[in-house]
Formats: C-alpha cells, sequence, structure tokens
C-alpha cells in the first residue's frame, strides 16, 4: 500500500500504533470485562484483520521484554 500524505490511514506508523491500541483493548476486555477467559488466536486474528504471526511476534517481544512472563 502507498503512502499517501493526505490519507493518515495509509500510513504505516499510523496502521501499526492503531493495530497495537486495538490489540491492547481487546486484552483489556478478554482479562477485565468479560472475565479471564483466554481468547482464542483465530478470535484475535479475525478482530484486528492480522495474521496469526502477527500475535506470534507480539507475544515473543512481550516475553523478551518482561522477566516475569511465562516462557
Amino acid at each position: 500500500m502507498k503512502h499517501s500524505p493526505t490519507d493518515i490511514t495509509t500510513d504505516p506508523i499510523w496502521i501499526a500504533e492503531q493495530t497495537d491500541r486495538l490489540a491492547g483493548w481487546e486484552i483489556l476486555q478478554c482479562h477485565c470485562g468479560r472475565g479471564s477467559h483466554e481468547m482464542s488466536e483465530r478470535v484475535l486474528t479475525d478482530k484486528l484483520a492480522m495474521p496469526v504471526s502477527f500475535w506470534h511476534g507480539m507475544i515473543r517481544q512481550i516475553k523478551r521484554r518482561h522477566p516475569n512472563a511465562k516462557k
């Protein structure tokens, strides 16, 4: 997708920020709003229109940043 200077929704940085924000919101809702039920990768993938590999990469990043995360 080519970045248009007049359309922010084609800016890759903006897309990444909004994807992170929406992922955080869904995870927060899963734990706070709907109880502590696990949400499958498929459900998250469908909600954010991201490939499963996106979630695997995100989980790896979280594990690297937080020493108390399950390995």
